[in-house]
């Protein structure tokens, strides 16, 4: 009886052991795949959640110059000058998209869309891309657009090749941080010199492709 205890006692043993050998194979394996992971990651990095414009620029612009379209603003906007200082907040249907803080000069344009968005535009660039219609209401005065751009949609092949995800954030041109979205449009002016978004349905709301 005494030796078959210790025959069971020697096979435990052994099954012990044979159980931490393959224990041990199963740990050094799956250290092996997240250190295979580790270096996968460190080749192909993700951006950072919030980019820079230059960053954000270098990426976009070459996707622009080969595949955004050329739009037009149609629909006519409500604009006035801004007071110096004062903040405006861009509000778009799915929410917060920036905001600005205006200079001297600078113009507070409301959009005619649902949202009836604000955003401020520097003087240069608002009397090169406006031109006054007639007084509207609140101190504000219609003009009609006649500026294009460059629009691309942030489809979920263009996210994966870039690296970004589905909602993410970037310096826009005026140093504030821009909420964007898959859907979305990445816009700049034919000059290709700053990249901005535009939420997808107030883009279609008052853009629509150049025919001419």
């Amino acid at each position: 009886m005494k030796k078959h205890s210790h025959l069971v006692r020697s096979e435990d043993k052994k099954h012990g052991r044979r159980y931490l050998f393959l224990l041990s194979i199963v740990l050094l394996f799956n250290v092996s795949c997240k250190n295979q992971e580790g270096k996968q990651k460190v080749a192909t990095p993700k951006i950072s959640h919030v980019h820079s414009q230059e960053t954000f620029s270098k990426i976009m612009l070459p996707h622009l110059k080969q595949s955004g379209r050329l739009y037009r603003k149609y629909k006519n906007v409500y604009a006035r000058k801004a007071v110096k200082g004062e903040k405006i907040r861009t509000i778009t249907g799915d929410g917060l998209e920036t905001s600005n803080t205006a200079k001297e000069g600078d113009f507070v344009i409301k959009n005619q869309t649902d949202a009836q968005e604000m955003y401020i535009v520097g003087n240069k660039k608002f009397n090169q891309r406006y031109r006054l219609l007639g007084e509207a209401k609140d101190e504000f005065s219609e003009y009609k657009p006649i500026g294009k751009a460059i629009g691309l949609e942030l489809t979920s092949s263009l996210l994966t090749e870039l690296g970004l995800e589905t909602e993410f954030q970037f310096i826009a041109p005026w140093g504030e941080k821009m909420a964007a979205k898959k859907g979305d449009y990445i816009v700049c002016p034919p000059e290709f010199n700053q990249v901005y978004r535009i939420a997808r349905k107030e883009f279609f709301e008052t853009y629509e492709l150049d025919r001419k």
